[in-house]
């Protein structure tokens, strides 16, 4: 935890990249810590699209106005939330009733913090990511 905080606090938002394509190990390297992180009740609602065939990205850019953000970057990742992996569990209305919150709010997940009291084997993740370019297959 001592290392992740001034990670944390020491990171930038960039707007210019260098002009050079990023390793797949890299990303890889990425995807996997999205994927290995917690998700509520292992429902693992994290979904994403590796974009780098330029068709995708200039899709990506119009939609994002050609931010510099995604301007000029050489992947994107679409990263997205499956709605429907949660059907069959009980719905957050009662917590977004005592939270008041406004319908424009989504209520995400509920993410407990404590010390643990048991140490649990690891359950199976799921793939969740899909390359549209050459640099994933």
């Amino acid at each position: 935890m001592h290392l992740i905080l001034p990670a944390i606090a020491e990171r930038r938002s960039i707007r210019v990249w260098q002009d050079r394509p990023v390793e797949t190990d890299k990303i890889e390297a990425m995807l996997e810590a999205a994927r290995l992180a917690p998700s509520s009740i292992n429902l693992q609602h994290f979904r994403v699209i590796v974009a780098d065939r330029p068709t995708d990205l200039a899709a990506v850019r119009a939609a994002a106005y050609q931010l510099p953000a995604v301007a000029h970057t050489p992947v994107v990742l679409v990263c997205m939330a499956d709605l429907d992996a949660d059907q069959d569990v009980a719905r957050h209305d009662e917590v977004r009733a005592h939270f008041g919150l406004p319908a424009h709010v989504e209520l995400l997940t509920l993410l407990p913090v404590g010390y643990a009291a048991e140490q649990p084997a690891p359950r199976p993740r799921n793939a969740s990511v899909r390359w549209q370019g050459a640099a994933g297959g």
